[in-house]
């Protein structure tokens, strides 16, 4: 609980207009937190919900703005508040889109911080799959470096519509009919963990498929 609360009392300190502001937390009642109302909801139901009542679809621009206010987000998360606050979950669903279309970056949960100049150390693995750069599956060390990594994979999904991990394509590769094109299971935990070797493999052995389009 102590943990907890020098936690939610940094988050509390830190003011960016791309981030869901934290105005008080309740103790007395399960701990919750009392965020800013951010009206068009989270950016993947926008993003892979047809029936979102406020957006259909970003335009180009829109996105764009989105990418450079989570971007400034994190710089400031790193490199301009007192602390650095490691995020160490960016992605679609932690980011919140204002009534001007504006992105918030929320959900500190698993954030942590450190005095400038100070090397992170963390214990174990925490993230999302598909967000989670290689190097934290290896050490369990996050850095400024992995939260890029995981703004990388949040870039792509929005410029490419398409999530980073697709559970169908790894369960297809699993089943396909020729059985050198199937991977062992050491290979399905690592795709699974994050590995991008593994990643192009995938990929490759789509393309064998009967019937794929690249065929």
């Amino acid at each position: 609980m102590r943990e907890l609360a020098a936690e939610i009392a940094s988050m509390g300190r830190l003011r960016h207009q791309n981030l869901v502001q934290l105005h008080r937390w309740c103790r007395k009642h399960d701990e919750l937190p009392v965020y800013d109302y951010v009206p068009n909801g989270s950016l993947d139901k926008i993003l892979f919900d047809d029936t979102h009542q406020n957006i259909k679809q970003l335009t180009w621009v829109q996105g764009y703005k989105i990418l450079l206010g989570v971007a400034e987000a994190l710089l400031y998360l790193h490199e301009e508040c007192n602390q650095m606050v490691l995020h160490r979950d960016v992605k679609p669903s932690n980011v919140l889109i204002d009534a001007n279309l504006n992105a918030k970056l929320g959900d500190f949960g698993l954030a942590r911080t450190y005095s400038h100049g100070i090397h992170p150390q963390t214990t174990h693995v925490v993230g999302t799959l598909g967000y989670l750069a290689p190097e934290i599956t290896r050490t369990g060390k996050a850095t400024s470096s992995s939260d890029v990594y995981g703004y990388g994979a949040f870039m792509l999904e929005i410029t490419c519509r398409r999530r980073p991990i697709q559970p169908q394509r790894i369960g297809l590769t699993c089943a396909h009919p020729q059985p050198e094109c199937r991977p062992t299971m050491r290979r399905v935990v690592e795709v699974l963990l994050g590995d991008p070797a593994f990643l192009r493999f995938l990929l490759i052995s789509s393309m064998k498929l009967p019937g794929s389009s690249h065929e």
